[in-house]
């Protein structure tokens, strides 16, 4: 691969660092360098942690990283959650707090609440119990891990157990981590590895947090661009998008950006007379000529990405060619150990580039005994075989799956989560895990598209109180970055004269977005 003057300077580095990314700027080709340069040079018992927001993203990591047969050897690939819980949590909490009386489980706040319900008790817990350590530590005695205090708890064990310190230094030498959406707690914990010698490794696009909501902010990624504990690198150069898509997303969140003079315009927007089963139709008709302006051989290039799902419903109503919606699913609204557990399940029936032995190799522990990992393989064969799943086998299959996560998570699936993956069974959801074809064009949510890319984007939903929302708009200008950014080749922005609130049809007024100095001029009709 041929890098940048940016990425060779960042490769060059021996110490730690903090990049700032911009969209397609070949932050994951430069981090996959990195430590597959830091990994070769490493004994087989030791590793780095690589830290994404999603399993997919360090999937993928993983993957490139392991493509010429680079063995990974000690290092850990995973969410924030899994490695809190997995490396910190489990195996010493019991040195803080004692041996738990009941087997362990991870229970978010709502979960844990009905617990209460059903067992006729009146406590009723709030984030407040996020920081609460006493009740904390109770709970876990009682066999319960907070998934929304992990962070808190993996540092107060970090502090209280040298055991734990330990063994994070003596298997782990650098640590890398997806910075733009970092918590509060992710980002102490980060720098306490820091402090006692752990390379840290820090990358993100501070215009690409979306999710505040979560509690998870691009604050921490500035605070580290000015700590001198790190150097600070860029990635500038949008490899991904057209100059004209980059340059317009670049001036829509600085308006003092100088955009290139004589630039082929790739922004457009086409205005609709109607509303959201209107713009359905209107792609209906205008699917072949994108397809043909832009030179497509597949339809799945082309992305349709809103912000609201009530939108989506709208414009499938009068959809009439092939389409593929990415719902959300009961399994993708929980980020239990067993949800994320039957997600990568999924997500490896319907790659038809995973093997059962690399199944084993990704999602289950080395040290669990031949006859299980045996029996694993048994399992996952009953599944291939299945696909596609009947309803009337939900229950048989939901089993299957719960026996196979019961081993990926070292614990028991809850009843409540083995229900979620039958509803998802039963309903045929789970259709939504299998990747669209060739023929489909894609429509989902702009959160759900982050982090993927498409030739041409059909952006919705830019109107005044949708995008942005009232009092929501840094978080919002983010979002229509995100989405713009998506686009390789094209991006439309669609609107209609009309809009359904959910209770009756408004005028729509066009979102202040459109209308940023200097915009307009960048952009032609459809």
């Amino acid at each position: 691969m041929i890098y940048t003057d940016e990425q060779l300077a960042i490769l060059d580095e021996r110490g730690n660092c903090v990049i700032v990314a911009a969209p397609g700027s070949g932050k994951t080709a430069t981090i996959t360098a990195m430590v597959k340069r830091r990994i070769e040079s490493l004994r087989d018992h030791k590793g780095v942690i690589a830290i994404s927001y999603t399993n997919k993203a360090s999937g993928e990591l993983r993957q490139r990283i392991e493509s010429d047969g680079t063995d990974k050897k000690s290092s850990f690939f995973g969410t924030i959650d899994k490695f809190f819980i997995s490396e910190v949590i489990l195996p010493f909490g019991r040195r803080v707090w004692g041996i738990p009386s009941k087997e362990i489980k991870v229970l978010n706040l709502d979960n844990l609440n009905a617990l209460h319900d059903r067992a006729g008790e009146r406590t009723r817990y709030n984030n407040s119990l996020c920081t609460d350590i006493d009740t904390l530590g109770k709970l876990y005695l009682h066999g319960v891990i907070l998934l929304e205090a992990t962070g808190f708890l993996a540092c107060h064990i970090y502090d209280h157990s040298q055991a734990c310190r330990r063994y994070l230094t003596a298997r782990y030498t650098d640590i890398v981590v997806e910075y733009q959406d970092c918590g509060e707690w992710q980002h102490r914990f980060f720098l306490l590895l820091v402090d006692v010698g752990m390379r840290g490794i820090a990358v993100g696009d501070i215009d690409q947090s979306i999710f505040s909501w979560a509690e998870k902010y691009p604050r921490f990624l500035r605070a580290l661009v000015g700590d001198q504990r790190f150097n600070a690198y860029h990635l500038t150069q949008n490899h991904r998008c057209h100059p004209a898509i980059a340059h317009y997303a670049t001036k829509f969140l600085r308006p003092q950006h100088n955009v290139p003079l004589g630039l082929e315009t790739r922004i457009f927007q086409a205005e609709i007379f109607g509303a959201e089963r209107e713009i359905g139709e209107w792609l209906n008709k205008s699917v072949r000529h994108i397809e043909t302006r832009f030179g497509l051989d597949a339809r799945n290039k082309i992305a349709v990405l809103v912000r609201t799902r009530r939108t989506a419903e709208l414009v499938k109503e009068t959809l009439a060619i092939p389409y593929r919606h990415a719902l959300q699913t009961e399994l993708d609204d929980e980020n239990t150990p067993a949800c994320v557990a039957f997600r990568d399940i999924f997500r490896w029936l319907f790659d038809v580039k995973e093997t059962r032995r690399g199944f084993l190799e990704d999602f289950v522990d080395p040290l669990t005994s031949k006859i299980t990992q045996r029996r694993i393989i048994h399992l996952l064969s009953e599944l291939q075989q299945a696909v596609p799943f009947e309803a009337a086998e939900a229950q048989r299959l939901t089993e299957i799956f719960v026996r196979i996560a019961d081993v990926m998570i070292n614990r028991r699936v809850t009843r409540r989560d083995a229900k979620r993956l039958l509803n998802v069974l039963e309903s045929g959801r789970w259709i939504n895990f299998i990747p669209g074809s060739t023929n489909e064009i894609q429509l989902m949510t702009i959160h759900k598209a982050k982090g993927l890319e498409f030739e041409v984007v059909v952006h919705l939903d830019l109107y005044q109180d949708v995008l942005p929302k009232r009092d929501e708009e840094a978080d919002d200008a983010n979002l229509h970055y995100v989405a713009l950014t998506r686009a390789k080749s094209a991006c439309i922005i669609c609107t209609g004269s009309e809009r359904y609130n959910g209770y009756k049809f408004l005028n729509a007024l066009p979102s202040p977005f459109l209308s940023r100095p200097g915009l307009a001029a960048l952009r032609q009709p459809w």
